[in-house]
């Protein structure tokens, strides 16, 4: 595990039809993101968002709240997908250089 104080989660589009929304910390987890050659990306001490080794089976799950905080009056395991476990079509991680912001 490792603490990453600015990491945070974001959904373009989401099961319930909400708005692109940020998911920040619920504080300084010392638990961000997980990091494992035999593992998919994995967010938040609860796994927030864990995907598994085998991305394409429904082995994934997502239950926000823990680490990262789940939109006001959403259900932390559904509102993503629609159900806990789902099965990845896509996924992508991105790195925010903060040096470079302006050059887009």
């Amino acid at each position: 595990w490792e603490s990453s104080p600015k990491a945070f989660l974001f959904s373009l589009k989401n099961y319930v039809g909400q708005v692109p929304i940020k998911m920040i910390q619920n504080g300084d987890s010392p638990e961000a993101v997980f990091h494992s050659p035999s593992n998919g990306p994995t967010f938040g001490v609860n796994n927030d968002i864990n995907v598994g080794q085998n991305a394409i089976s429904n082995d994934n799950y997502t239950d926000i709240g823990e680490t990262y905080k789940c939109p006001r009056g959403q259900d932390g395991t559904t509102f993503l997908t629609g159900e806990q476990n789902f099965q990845v079509e896509e996924i992508e991680v991105f790195l925010v250089d903060e040096g470079n912001a302006g050059n887009v």
